[in-house]
């Protein structure tokens, strides 16, 4: 979705870019599906943690 609303011309300003940028670079290191989680990839307990700290870094 977020691709697609850059082709679009669709523009998000910061500091919410940056905070996006940061949560779905976090998204990456994320498998939705556990039977490919890899060794590196984040849990749910440290996705939600990283995500909670990103968003009182914001406050």
């Amino acid at each position: 979705m977020r691709r697609r609303s850059l082709r679009g011309g669709e523009r998000v300003r910061d500091p919410l870019e940056t905070l996006l940028d940061r949560v779905f670079s976090l998204l990456e290191d994320f498998s939705i599906d556990p039977r490919f989680e890899g060794p590196d990839d984040l849990s749910v307990e440290e996705l939600r943690n990283a995500v909670i700290g990103l968003l009182r870094e914001a406050e």
